[in-house]
């Protein structure tokens, strides 16, 4: 958020706070993403993913004018989830459920499949008859889409920091010396004008959007009026 300053990990208390980092693996490891099932569609070391399958439909609608054809994608099925990963930021690692978020902008796809993927003949066909008793629409196209974040994402995320349970420490064998290794972050409550989400994105985007009120707007406003004193003294 542009008016919460970025806590660090090392000194983070409990409550809602704003953090920045890199992605690390949790005790439970990461994910490999197979995509509506086919296992030619897949993706390793994924922590938090969304994948959609859409078809592009068309069809051909008269008017008094004569015919026009139309078109549009529709999306079919689609899926998501997550496992808990570290949040690395310098200073030290937490633990975040990236499953328990209640928002998430994954930024740009991470990767699309096209027709050609399909798994069948059969699925085609059974597409194909449900899209044409639906309104006349012919499937002419499929693809799939996966968003999510991997293994070395940077990644933003607004977000609750709670004690963690003993038997979770003991399972993992930590000593709890470490503040940040005793606590971990959610994202299915909001706080006071804190809307908890995670959000992919590369380093300079995430920072940019942490970035305090006074770094965002206060800094190039007194840039701005430099450069002006400077017109008006030349």
């Amino acid at each position: 958020m542009i008016d919460t300053p970025t806590s660090l990990v090392r000194s983070v208390a409990l409550g809602h706070h704003e953090l920045v980092g890199q992605v690390r693996p949790s005790h439970e490891g990461v994910l490999r993403v197979v995509v509506d099932g086919n296992e030619r569609m897949f993706m390793e070391n994924m922590v938090a993913y969304n994948w959609t399958y859409e078809q592009h439909q068309e069809r051909t609608v008269r008017t008094k004018e004569g015919t026009r054809t139309e078109r549009r994608w529709v999306t079919i099925r689609s899926d998501a989830g997550g496992c808990p990963f570290i949040l690395h930021d310098g200073t030290g690692g937490i633990r975040v459920n990236a499953n328990s978020f209640k928002r998430n902008d994954y930024g740009n796809y991470i990767k699309r499949w096209d027709g050609a993927f399909a798994e069948t003949l059969g699925k085609q066909f059974m597409a194909s008859l449900i899209a044409g008793v639906l309104g006349g629409w012919r499937v002419i196209d499929h693809r799939w889409t996966l968003y999510g974040i991997k293994l070395g994402n940077p990644v933003y995320l607004m977000g609750e920091v709670k004690s963690r349970s003993r038997s979770d420490i003991d399972a993992e064998n930590l000593d709890g010396t470490l503040q940040n290794s005793i606590i971990e972050v959610w994202g299915d409550t909001d706080g006071v004008g804190q809307k908890v989400t995670i959000n992919r994105g590369t380093e300079l985007s995430n920072i940019g959007r942490s970035r305090s009120t006074i770094e965002m707007i206060a800094l190039p406003m007194l840039l701005f009026l430099g450069a002006l004193s400077l017109l008006v003294l030349a």
